[in-house]
């Protein structure tokens, strides 16, 4: 997870895909994490580098008074010169829910292929459900935001226990 973690996420290291998967979820409020707006940006470098002509935006179902993530992430890219209708959205509240959403609308049956933006802890865990989707992907890390030393210890524990857990009982659900 950590070797993962550090990988560099530039544009000119992605094959061409067919849409560009921008990972999200509830961001409880009206205004984009930190974590959101590095995917926004790493999302906006890709296409930018005409790596796929369409980017998704993903994220859970909104509370009554917050916007989800997806939204926000699409504003966001919007501002970063994607254009609206190169933006597509995809609404499940989890991370394997989504992914299977983006399986059928992008199946590697028809050659289609993704690119997933997601933080760079996430990367391990990310191959391995879109693999257990039967998805093409390859993942490009944003950025990682700045975190105190113990949060990014909970967080690379946390994702070295669920990519551990992925490898024993299987990715889904």
């Amino acid at each position: 997870v950590i070797t993962a973690a550090g990988g560099h996420g530039s544009a000119s290291t992605v094959s061409p895909a067919t849409a560009i998967v921008v990972i999200g979820s509830t961001s409880g409020g009206t205004h984009l994490s930190s974590d959101g707006t590095v995917r926004c940006a790493q999302a906006a470098l890709l296409y930018d580098d005409k790596r796929a002509k369409q980017v998704v935006a993903t994220g859970g179902k909104e509370a009554p008074r917050d916007l989800t993530e997806r939204f926000l992430l699409a504003s966001c890219m919007e501002k970063r010169g994607v254009p609206k209708h190169a933006i597509g959205f995809v609404t499940a509240g989890t991370v394997p829910g989504q992914l299977d959403l983006v399986g059928a609308r992008f199946p590697r049956s028809k050659g289609d292929a993704v690119i997933l933006v997601a933080d760079p802890l996430e990367t391990k865990w990310l191959e391995g459900l879109a693999s257990s989707t039967h998805l093409s992907a390859a993942v490009s890390p944003a950025p990682a935001p700045r975190r105190t030393f113990w949060s990014t210890i909970g967080q690379v524990w946390a994702q070295t226990i669920a990519v551990g857990y992925g490898r024993i009982f299987g990715y889904g659900g």
